[in-house]
């Protein structure tokens, strides 16, 4: 795994004005795999904002947009991200075509998010603490330790590979108690109206629970609990178009998320039941709202 913090290389020495300029490659460094790649691709990227891309539309040399030297230094922080998250290039792309945006995953819009704030941490939280720490603690160049993909991430691709954190979070959840003024001592309360199913909808590409979803898992919550011997059946459900595998996980994450926010509720394990994630009908016209979604029924 690379070095979970960065400094700027040192400059080659040269003794002589004869000696070529390697330009940070072809040293073995854990920084790029152990590739013959720019050693350093966290500097002009992470702690400048020097321009990623370089795929042209013709061949080189000329009418592209960027050099050879250019690719090396953009391939470096590739082979930096894929390691720090312990995946591949098809993580985040399509492998028909690596500049097609619409046709890549969703990791690859987290992945442009992610080296921004990268950038940001370093420009503005780290660099201004150069002075702070003892020379000791600097760099070659003496520059401050700054941050990189593998400051966070430490080989996973999510976070504790997923460990959800609902148990000391419940909050993190989004179920939110409703807080009602008691009724009048004459009057009881009226018991609330029973629910033995519920169907929650996602945003496209994501898994996280909407308002309304969880108001939806909160009224069902209730039902378990006023029924004991009650199961809740969780379905995920998935579009019947685009990359199969893509779409199960996602309908696996969201079914994920409905269990989750039930025991967050209080709802044991045992009296949650996962089934295989479903496909729904193609919707040849477009994006289906209702392959989006997740049924819970009470058994």
């Amino acid at each position: 795994m690379p070095a979970e913090v960065w400094f700027t290389s040192a400059p080659q020495k040269q003794a002589t004005a004869l000696v070529g300029d390697r330009a940070g490659q072809n040293v073995a460094a854990g920084s790029v795999a152990w590739a013959s790649l720019p050693e350093d691709p966290f500097t002009p990227f992470l702690a400048s904002g020097n321009e990623i891309r370089v795929i042209g539309t013709t061949a080189l040399p000329s009418g592209n947009r960027q050099s050879t030297k250019q690719a090396e230094w953009t391939y470096g922080l590739m082979m930096h991200m894929s390691q720090s998250l312990g995946v591949n290039c098809t993580y985040c792309h399509n492998s028909r075509s690596f500049a097609q945006w619409d046709a890549s995953t969703p990791q690859r819009t987290t992945a442009w998010y992610g080296i921004r704030m990268a950038r940001d941490l370093n420009k503005a939280y780290m660099q201004p603490l150069t002075s702070v720490f003892p020379a000791s603690r600097n760099g070659p160049t003496g520059d401050v330790a700054k941050v990189n993909c593998a400051t966070c991430h430490q080989g996973a691709y999510k976070p504790l590979y997923g460990t959800s954190l609902l148990k000391a979070h419940p909050e993190l959840s989004g179920v939110k108690v409703a807080v009602t003024a008691p009724a009048a001592a004459a009057e009881p309360a009226a018991a609330p109206a029973s629910v033995d199913s519920a169907t929650v909808f996602f945003a496209v590409g994501s898994s996280a629970l909407t308002d309304d979803g969880s108001k939806s898992l909160a009224a069902l919550a209730e039902s378990l609990k006023a029924n004991a011997s009650a199961k809740a059946v969780i379905s995920g459900y998935h579009s019947a178009s685009g990359s199969l595998s893509q779409n199960q996980e996602l309908a696996k994450q969201r079914a994920f998320a409905v269990r989750d926010a039930l025991k967050a509720a209080g709802i044991g394990a045992d009296r949650v039941v996962l089934e295989k994630p479903q496909s729904a009908e193609a919707n040849l016209s477009g994006e289906d709202p209702k392959a989006r979604r997740v049924e819970v029924a009470l058994k």
